[in-house]
């Protein structure tokens, strides 16, 4: 019974649509924020910046990061597009620490939607929520 509940209800089936839809990021280019902090220039900081340029991502640069470091006692925060394999924030710190003598604090951060490396915290796209909401209310 349940099954032919879920499949009858056009609550559900619009729920499960956009749940799918908001996690599909392979069909199209990802839009990530892409800055670098100095201490000129401290857009891509938290909060980020009004002024921080956008970039449409290469098909196989298809996740946004935000990498935060220390060097030299300057903290300094990058975002861009990468591609996202079992080791990648661990090989951006390799690259860093044999470029920058004294690398500490480092964080990376990677997430797959649309201009998701904004923040200290990425997390689940919000019509994910909804719709997992309206799915779970409606069963």
């Amino acid at each position: 019974m349940v099954s032919k509940i879920f499949v009858s209800s056009p609550v559900c089936i619009f729920a499960l649509y956009f749940t799918l839809l908001s996690n599909d990021v392979s069909a199209q280019n990802i839009t990530c924020y892409k800055c670098s902090s100095s201490p000129n220039n401290t857009d891509c900081s938290d909060p980020l910046g009004i002024n921080v340029a956008t970039i449409s991502c290469d098909g196989s640069l298809n996740y946004c990061t935000k990498v935060t470091y220390k060097t030299q006692n300057v903290m300094v925060t990058s975002r861009g597009c990468d591609a996202i394999t079992s080791d990648t924030c661990a090989s951006i710190n390799a690259t860093l620490a044999s470029n920058y003598t004294g690398l500490s604090d480092f964080s990376c951060l990677t997430c797959s939607t649309d201009l998701c490396n904004s923040s200290i915290v990425f997390g689940v796209p919000l019509i994910t929520i909804v719709a997992t909401l309206l799915f779970v209310r409606f069963l």
